[in-house]
């Protein structure tokens, strides 16, 4: 299993619905809904990830909706 899908996995044990989780070494991005933005934020930086951005708009990729981007400290 990668670990993207682990997140996946860890995110929806935690009750966070999310559309795709992404990894790119230090960086992950993680499409989700609005209303899960507090337990996110809470879930990230608790395991030491700074929180980059996390907005509910249209996004570079097409997607459109909440998106989270953190970096590994």
């Amino acid at each position: 299993m990668n670990t993207s899908k682990k997140l996946t996995a860890l995110l929806s044990k935690a009750g966070i619905r999310q559309t795709k989780v992404t990894i790119l070494g230090i960086y992950v991005h993680i499409d989700s809904y609005s209303k899960y933005d507090d337990k996110l934020q809470h879930m990230l930086t608790s395991a030491g990830f700074t929180v980059l951005s996390a907005k509910n708009i249209n996004h570079l990729d097409g997607y459109k909706g909440y998106r989270i981007s953190a970096k590994l400290k």
